[in-house]
């Protein structure tokens, strides 16, 4: 089964409005694979009103691992050093 219905499918689980910390407890429950739990780590915090509010959020966050998520994360790291 492939990332996006592993997550379309446990977020069918949840009860809306949920947070970041329901998200997370709910896939760490379910044994999420590496990959789909660092690009749910991206899930800003906040309350969402259903599957698609947290999909709108995911969809604007650099996938980790991307070349966009690399250079955002070298960007902080440059400012902390500065």
């Amino acid at each position: 089964m492939d990332t996006i219905s592993t997550l379309r499918e446990a977020l069918t689980r949840l009860e809306y409005p949920a947070t970041r910390d329901d998200v997370m407890r709910l896939i760490r429950r379910d044994g999420a694979d590496s990959r789909m739990a660092a690009w749910l780590e991206t899930l800003p915090e906040g309350s969402y009103g259903g599957a698609w509010a947290i999909c709108q959020a995911l969809a604007e966050q650099p996938a980790p691992g991307s070349a966009a998520s690399r250079v955002e994360s070298g960007s902080k790291q440059l400012a902390l050093a500065g």
